[in-house]
Formats: structure tokens, sequence, C-alpha cells
């Protein structure tokens, strides 16, 4: 699908960092500006999520969601980089990029004199969209329409974390679905687990889950000397799963799936722009954001160690506090696509965001 007019990832990357060199003239020897470019690009992405459109806005804004805080100095750099950056956007030949797409639709309905031709509209995982976005879809209705929004808060995991009740909206009736049709109750129970740990407790729209009937086994946990050897336990457990059911090989990163899951045969790959789903026997591999929206009988989770997760430049890029948050929800994500059966490996020791060994919800396997 072509989207010339809006920026890839890539150009904004480079959009980004000529903005920094940009707005850094004129400051002494600044370390704000040496910040990862990942802080830089999930402010601009906040900013623009929350219909913020000046300084003066954003200066006075309680920046939910963005634990680590930031001063008025910083934030005056901020915008600067964020002008630059738009300077740089149009310069470039493009017209949006994904963040602010929402501001323009909801700029050009505004404008628009013809009649809405929406009366309902239905969003599935609504918790990932930011305010701006829900609030373009509600200025796409028609009078007395309605949006009906199905989100499930704790697999939120690009980054808004928002409340629903902060975008305004005039709720008539609110529904909440508890029972838990997809996982057994040993993985349905490691799950309610880590959304009970303290760097999940950051909202009240949180709705636990009712655990299902379905019994099976604990999920299993391995610790490796090396990520060498997690690979291997990964590419045995899969191969053998594969040949009856479908498994999904997730991890933080593509090149980690794919080393993960290197040699076995026949394994498919998870991308974000797939157009057929084949529900057949097989090894699945990708990302935990690609895994998101499906399930699959057996999944492993390889690289879960302390030195993995948090991410280094997530911690760098948002604090500690926030990583954590953003790293338990990925997993999270990944823990729930299970149905029956859960491997999770590690080398070292185990990441924080997960229950600890001896919590009683593991079975411990060997190498």
């Amino acid at each position: 699908m072509s989207r010339s007019g809006i920026a890839d990832p890539q150009d904004r990357l480079e959009f980004l960092k000529s903005a920094i060199e940009i707005a850094r003239v004129g400051y002494q020897s600044n370390g704000f500006f040496e910040r990862p470019d990942d802080f830089f690009l999930g402010e601009l992405a906040w900013i623009d999520g929350q219909g913020i459109t000046s300084l003066e806005q954003y200066l006075g804004v309680d920046r939910v969601g963005r634990t680590a805080p930031l001063q008025p100095p910083s934030r005056i750099a901020l915008w600067k980089v964020r002008e630059a950056y738009r300077q740089n956007l149009v310069a470039g030949g493009k017209q949006y990029d994904w963040w602010s797409l929402a501001n323009e639709v909801r700029a050009a309905l505004l404008e628009d004199p013809q009649p809405r031709r929406y009366r309902h509209i239905v969003v599935d995982e609504a918790q990932d969209l930011s305010p701006q976005e829900i609030r373009s879809l509600v200025d796409a209705l028609q009078a007395g329409g309605s949006v009906t929004l199905f989100a499930d808060y704790a697999q939120q995991i690009y980054g808004n974390r928002i409340s629903w009740r902060s975008v305004g909206l005039n709720i008539k009736r609110r529904e909440s679905f508890t029972e838990n049709y997809r996982n057994t109750a040993e993985i349905a129970a490691l799950a309610l687990c880590m959304a009970d740990m303290a760097h999940f407790q950051d909202s009240t729209d949180i709705v636990a889950p009712t655990a299902p009937s379905a019994a099976g086994a604990k999920p299993t946990l391995v610790r490796c000397r090396s990520r060498s050897e997690e690979a291997a336990v990964v590419r045995s457990q899969a191969s053998q799963s594969g040949r009856v059911a479908r498994v999904g090989v997730l991890a933080r990163t593509r090149a980690e799936a794919e080393f993960a899951t290197h040699g076995i045969s026949g394994v498919r790959r998870l991308h974000e722009d797939m157009t057929s789903w084949d529900a057949g026997p097989g090894v699945y591999a990708g990302t935990y954001h690609s895994g998101k929206g499906l399930e699959f009988d057996v999944v492993i989770l390889p690289f879960c160690g302390n030195d993995r997760i948090p991410d280094s430049g997530i911690v760098r890029a948002f604090g500690l506090a926030d990583a954590l948050a953003r790293e338990s929800r990925l997993l999270y994500v990944g823990v729930t696509r299970a149905k029956t059966e859960l491997l999770v490996t590690y080398a070292g020791e185990l990441t924080s965001v997960l229950p600890n060994v001896s919590s009683g919800l593991w079975t411990v396997g060997q190498v």
C-alpha cells in the first residue's frame, strides 16, 4: 500500500535527528539533547496524541502516563525540537506522520459541512488509541451516534497510558467482560499475578478477568547458561510441538525471534503487513507486538532475563518506572497469547516484571 504522504519510521528518525541538532543551537553543553531518540519520539507522539497544539498548553499539562518528570526549561527545549521536526516533515515532502494524523482528521472534519456518514463506530483494541484518535472517531459520527470501544487496559503496549475518563467522552454505559475463554487456569493465574505487581498498578480503569475453569499444566520456566542455549531449547520445543499444534515464539525484536527459530523448517513470520492467517499447526515467530490479537496453542517467550527486560534503551529514554510499566504490558500480551502451554526461558536472572521462581506459579524445567 502506498503511503507516500505519511512519514515512515526511517523518515521520522531522520527528521528528528536533524531537528535535535537545529534545536540545540544556542544552548551550551546540555545533557537534555543527548537523551535517546526514543525519548523524543515518544514525547512527540504523546503531544500529538493529547491534541496539544501550543507551547502554553504543553507547559501547563499534566503528562499523564509519562512518569519521568520534565521541567519547564526542558519542555521549552522539547517544543523547539517539535517545531524543527514539523518543519523537516514538510521540507521532506511529507504531509503527515502517524502521530499527527488524528489532529489533521479533526481539523478537516471541523471544516467539512457535509453530513456525517457514520451512526455507529465499533473499535477493537481501543486501549492503544490516543485520546485524540478517539476524539477524531467521535467527530466522524452523525448527531446522536455512538462509539463502542472494546479495550483491555492491561494490554496497552504503545505507551498511551490514558484513562478513558480523560478523553472527555459522554459515557452512557460501561460493560465489563471478565470471563477468560482463552487461557487455562494456570496461565491465567500467572497473568493475574503480573497484573497485580507494583509497576502494573497505575490506573483505576483496569478490570481483573475471572480465572477460567479449564485446567492445564503450569507455565514452564527454564534457566539457561547463555542466549545460544536458550535458542536451542526454543528450537527443540517449537519443532516438536509445531507438528501437532500452533506454536508462537514471541520476543522483543524481530531479530531475536528469528535467532530463536533459526533452522526450524517452515517457520511463519508474523508482521504488521500480514494479509492472511493460517490457523493450522506449525511454528510462528515475531515480536510481542505482532502477536497482539492472535492466540496459539503453545507460546514460547525466550530471552526473559533481567539483562534484556527491561530494555536498557527504554530505561534511558523513559526512566526505570515507566520502562517497567511498558515492559510488563509487553510480556503480559505474550503470556496471554497462550491457550494451553507456556514456556519462558532466560539466562542469568529472571526479569523482575515476571513473578519470581518461588511464586508457585511455575514448573521449573531443566536444560
